[in-house]
């Protein structure tokens, strides 16, 4: 029974032969799979570096008017389109490209003229503006433009419930004059603020004032 498991001593150099000639190859190829799994793992770590920074950048543009999205806007990139830009920073597209209208001339005469008769009338309400417009003027104009306008111009003369009381939660600004004699020049200004109509717009004007 014993010589029935005896190997030659040719079979062994031949093993070992093969040995030699394979091992090289064994050797890589554990070093290849240390090498995929360090590759893979630094994968796996750049991954979740990037997408802390997408969250954070997310967070960030979340933040931003749509006027500050669109100027991030570069329609001159080649590697990316505007599409991909518009997705990325979560700017819908048809926003991207849309071209906000001025204000009409008309527009901008109607208010004029609701601006002089406000000077002589502060008084008038959006119903007698209209009338005013319609009969005196000739402005075949609507309530809902008028409307309009009033709150472009901040004409609204409707006040609102419970104007005079103070909120509780707004800071309460110390009267800096109160108890002070002012006896000689350049010791308290005032400054006043208006504006005046113009063809197209308005002009401001500032007074600056030695009390």
């Amino acid at each position: 029974m014993a010589d029935k498991y005896e190997l030659h001593p040719t079979q062994i150099n031949t093993w070992k032969r093969e040995f030699l000639d394979n091992s090289e190859n064994v050797f890589a190829r554990e070093k290849k799979e240390e090498q995929d799994v360090s590759k893979e793992k630094e994968l796996y770590s750049k991954i979740g570096k990037l997408q802390i920074q997408v969250d954070f950048l997310k967070k960030s543009l979340g933040k931003m008017s749509m006027e500050e999205k669109r100027r991030l806007v570069c329609p001159s990139e080649k590697k990316i389109s505007v599409s991909e830009q518009c997705k990325l920073i979560g700017l819908p597209r048809s926003n991207y490209y849309y071209k906000p209208k001025g204000k009409a001339l008309y527009n901008q005469h109607l208010m004029k003229l609701i601006d002089m008769k406000f000077f002589d009338c502060p008084f008038y309400g959006i119903e007698r503006m209209v009338a005013y417009l319609k009969y005196d003027l000739g402005h075949w104009v609507g309530e809902k433009r008028i409307r309009r306008l009033y709150h472009v111009m901040n004409r609204a003369i409707c006040l609102k419930k419970n104007l005079s009381k103070a909120n509780k939660a707004d800071y309460k600004y110390p009267y800096l004059l109160k108890g002070m004699k002012i006896e000689c020049p350049y010791k308290v200004w005032q400054a006043d603020i208006t504006y005046i109509p113009m063809l197209r717009g308005f002009m401001y004007l500032l007074a600056i004032i030695d009390v």
